[in-house]
């Protein structure tokens, strides 16, 4: 079975909000060390696991026919 790892971020993704650790500043001055928040895609039976509000960037990122198709209505997310 192939499973999508949409994130790979903590709680807040990288970087967090006013932090200056290492690996925030890092995150902030070069983008491919910046990670958004946890969810994981099955795509053979379409689940989504623990999605976070980085869902829609997440979803257009494996290209979801919803999003594009308009059959996602926002009140059902």
């Amino acid at each position: 079975m192939r499973v999508i790892l949409l994130g790979s971020g903590s709680y807040s993704g990288t970087p967090k909000v006013l932090c200056e650790c290492e690996n925030c500043s890092r995150a902030r001055r070069f983008p491919q060390y910046r990670r958004t928040r946890f969810s994981m895609y099955i795509p053979q039976i379409n689940v989504l696991i623990d999605p976070s509000p980085d869902l829609y960037y997440h979803m257009s990122y494996v290209n979801y026919p919803a999003l594009s198709e308009g059959d996602f209505p926002p009140d059902e997310l």
